[in-house]
């Protein structure tokens, strides 16, 4: 019997173009409420979300994986 799985990234802000919208101290602002004092670039979500389409991660299901520079 195949079984869907459903995991997911959670929610975070990453430093894109639609960011510089924001305004020039907004992820200064932002990075300071981090516990990593950083924002997250693009890049830093790919191993998460290359793992969690891979069979090594077959038995994990109904996760929702934080990559968000650490807890608030």
């Amino acid at each position: 019997m195949s079984v869907p799985r459903f995991s997911v990234e959670g929610k975070v802000t990453i430093v894109t173009g639609a960011t510089a919208g924001l305004g020039p101290d907004f992820v200064d602002q932002y990075s300071r409420t981090i516990p990593l004092q950083r924002a997250a670039q693009p890049d830093d979500h790919l191993g998460p979300a290359i793992f969690l389409a891979l069979d090594a991660s077959a038995y994990i299901t109904g996760a929702i994986v934080p990559s968000d520079g650490g807890p608030q």
